[in-house]
């Protein structure tokens, strides 16, 4: 198979993944072609290519590369808040921690407004925030 055959299959494949449909031109759209295979490949789709794609009524193809573009800006989202809770609760800066660790869920919890159990204040203290168990145990006290 030669190249021009694989690209005209590719591109029919994401034309499938991003729903394109029954766009204006079945030919092929070397523009819209490279506006998808950018969606694809996580880079950032600009404006003024959106803006294309709302033209060409391809609606359903701005929605999804939207959602794909703010699932993978979510980690990005997800560390700014964290870090915000970090500094709120006292967690020093020295202390590393993934960004799965247990200790931002019970931040989370803390800062919604649950009440934490017993093993969860224990695990924050076998990571040696004391000041932040003192402050979470402050906050339970001024709430009950």
């Amino acid at each position: 198979m030669n190249n021009s055959e694989l690209q005209k299959r590719h591109f029919a494949a994401l034309q499938e993944k991003y729903q394109v449909g029954q766009y204006k031109s079945a030919a092929f759209d070397s523009f819209l072609y490279l506006i998808l295979r950018k969606a694809d490949l996580g880079i950032q789709v600009t404006n003024s290519e959106f803006q294309w794609l709302e033209e060409n009524r391809l609606f359903g193809t701005v929605e999804i590369i939207s959602l794909q573009q703010y699932q993978a800006e979510d980690k990005k989202r997800l560390e700014a808040e964290f870090l915000k809770l970090r500094i709120k609760y006292y967690i020093p800066k020295e202390l590393e921690l993934s960004i799965a660790s247990p200790v931002y869920s019970i931040l989370w919890k803390v800062d919604a407004g649950y009440i934490l159990t017993d093993l969860e204040l224990e695990l924050l203290d076998n990571y040696g925030l004391v000041d932040t168990v003192i402050l979470i145990q402050d906050i339970l006290n001024f709430q009950g």
